[in-house]
């Protein structure tokens, strides 16, 4: 399915409303946009990261797993690895949550091989520290 410039366009305006409306803490409205710039351009990988990230924090946790899965799969351009890693992350912290170490690991090391940052060599170390390996 081939998405129009002028719909990618109007998707990435709705997903910077959705991040206005997520750093506001309004996670209803920014649910909204992100669910709108995805319906505008199915995708849009950078707008599932984010309805991932506010699934989360409303405690919608499968919501916020099979959302960042499909930022995963749908990551692409300049961009990719950064909403990779940031999706892969998220998942990290989920898994951490709720005791999984192993899963937590996994999806923590999947965020590394993206992108190299501090942070996740810290939840790496973490979660061997808990037992995973």
């Amino acid at each position: 399915m081939s998405i129009s410039e002028s719909n990618k366009q109007q998707a990435i305006s709705l997903n910077r409303q959705g991040e206005i409306a997520y750093k506001e803490k309004d996670l209803d409205a920014a649910m909204n946009y992100f669910q709108s710039a995805i319906d505008t351009n199915p995708h849009y990988g950078q707008a599932y990261s984010n309805l991932g990230l506010t699934f989360q924090k409303a405690n919608r946790v499968a919501e916020a797993i099979w959302a960042n899965r499909k930022a995963i799969s749908l990551a692409e351009g300049e961009k990719a690895a950064t909403v990779k890693a940031n999706s892969y992350y998220n998942n990290g912290r989920i898994y951490e949550n709720a005791e999984q170490w192993n899963d937590a690991l996994r999806e923590y090391r999947n965020a590394k091989q993206q992108k190299n940052k501090k942070t996740y060599d810290e939840a790496i170390n973490r979660m061997i520290s808990k037992g995973a390996n």
